[in-house]
């Protein structure tokens, strides 16, 4: 069986990625296992841990984990952020309107702290402290002041985003929009979802994206959830049409499949205005400009999806690593680049969505390489039905929106699927180590898949609070 990831290559506008058999994958897996076989178990126990301290927080009846107040809501900065002083008063407003226990103490991550004793220390130890322990946690700051490792791993506790920007006034944009449109008497967007997915052809991963993932999503909403709908599929899911949808309608969810723009050769310049476009249906004869959406084709200012959820299923989405989350276990000659780009790298085209006043509240992105796995059975890559199991996790998050729920909560089956993944995969390690079983090509299935689905679901994240709620009109 051959495993697919989602990329384009600016360069040469086709596949960023080739195909990789998966007995070549899962021995590539197997040597890597010496090398990270402690590194693995550190973290799958520190999971377990966090996965229980958020178990024994949620079931409390007198919590409620919709609202942000009820619930604990506070920031984080890095200790060595030359702008903390004005970042903490660009703050204050929106800490005071999430009911932050203490408005003058935000979290605080020290450089080279360990994640995970962070946890212990910072964040769960708060309440020995006598302090509340929040539930959603807003990082201020790009990843070179608070890395994405730290996101994904807090995320497993936590509900998790992100806001960073160029400059402090996007920040203070941004915070006033989310109070002036939780506050305003009526909803920003309609009672729509905007659905858009291109198709490459049978051999191209898209074309299972579409087929597996948005057409029975779409159906689902409009049928099941009684949710208008509005779909550009395949050959109209073009530059053109979702520019003017975008800019036209007013949808309360937009939900993308599409590759993403890998990063070019070149300066961290060049590769942070570009890496993680939105690539619409290609036409290879013309330029890749004319069919892929960067940043700079989002408007700064005027309705553009104001008060919206982005979702964008893709690779680079939400940002580049500059090494790759899979480098530590595949050899390149797997087809996987150690170095990606020359910086950790948070896409500019949500930033751009975000920072407009009158635009999206959060968005929700992959960050590194997406692959099929994460909704897709390999072993039954054309189900008789219209989608399985591993879909849940779409699934809850595009329904928790439409029930105007926080981002923070929509994407907690994704991190737990994180968490039971990466308990499954240090089993798999362990029984290889012992001995206890041969490199079959049953094994070599169970592993390959175990590691890609375990990589995949870390890697969505939030960009913008993760307590913003998308309103929209009641039915």
């Amino acid at each position: 069986m051959r495993v697919l990831r989602l990329g384009i290559d600016h360069a040469t506008g086709k596949l960023l990625y080739p195909a990789l058999e998966e007995q070549v994958l899962a021995q590539a897996l197997r040597q890597g296992v010496a090398r990270n076989l402690a590194r693995l178990r550190s973290e799958s126990e520190a999971v377990s841990q966090a996965v229980a301290f958020r178990g024994e927080v949620q079931p409390q009846p007198t919590v409620n984990l919709a609202d942000p107040r009820a619930a604990g809501w506070t920031y984080l900065v890095a200790e060595d952020d030359p702008r903390r002083s004005e970042i903490a008063s660009i703050m204050k407003p929106l800490a005071l309107y999430r009911g932050m226990d203490d408005c003058d103490r935000p979290l605080v991550l020290a450089k080279n702290a360990d994640w995970w004793i962070w946890q212990d220390d910072e964040y769960r130890g708060l309440d020995l402290q006598g302090r509340k322990v929040p539930h959603y946690v807003l990082i201020v700051g790009g990843p070179d002041l608070v890395p994405f490792g730290f996101q994904s791993a807090l995320a497993v506790t936590a509900s998790v985003g992100r806001v960073a920007f160029e400059d402090l006034e996007s920040l203070q944009t941004y915070v006033d929009k989310v109070i002036r449109l939780e506050t305003a008497p009526n909803p920003a967007p309609s009672r729509e979802v905007l659905f858009f997915a291109t198709d490459g052809g049978p051999y191209d991963p898209t074309h299972f994206s579409r087929r597996y993932m948005v057409e029975p999503l779409a159906e689902h909403v409009e049928t099941k959830l009684a949710c208008p709908v509005h779909k550009l599929l395949g050959p109209d899911a073009t530059k053109e049409r979702l520019l003017a949808d975008l800019a036209s309608r007013k949808p309360a969810l937009v939900y993308t499949a599409s590759h993403g723009l890998g990063p070019p050769q070149g300066d961290l310049v060049l590769q942070k205005l570009v890496t993680g476009a939105l690539c619409c249906q290609p036409d290879r004869s013309v330029a890749i400009e004319s069919w892929t959406i960067t940043a700079a084709d989002i408007p700064a200012t005027g309705p553009f999806l104001e008060g919206a959820i982005f979702f964008q299923f893709a690779c680079f989405g939400y940002g580049t690593p500059a090494i790759s989350d899979y480098a530590h276990w595949l050899p390149e000659s797997a087809g996987v680049s150690a170095r990606l780009a020359e910086a950790d790298i948070l896409s500019a085209l949500p930033q751009k969505l975000l920072a407009n006043p009158r635009g999206p509240v959060a968005y929700v992105g992959h960050l590194d390489t997406a692959w099929l796995h994460g909704f897709g059975d390999p072993e039954e890559p054309y189900p008789l039905e219209r989608w399985n199991a591993r879909i849940f996790p779409f699934k809850a998050a595009v329904e928790s929106f439409l029930r105007v729920r926080p981002p923070g909560l929509a994407m907690t089956p994704m991190n737990e699927r994180f968490s039971t993944s990466n308990s499954q995969l240090t089993d798999l390690f362990d029984q290889l180590q012992a001995g206890r079983a041969l490199m079959d090509n049953r094994l070599s299935a169970r592993l390959s898949d175990a590691f890609i689905f375990r990589s995949d679901a870390r890697n969505y994240m939030i960009l913008g609070d993760p307590a913003a709620r998308p309103r929209m009109p009641d039915p």
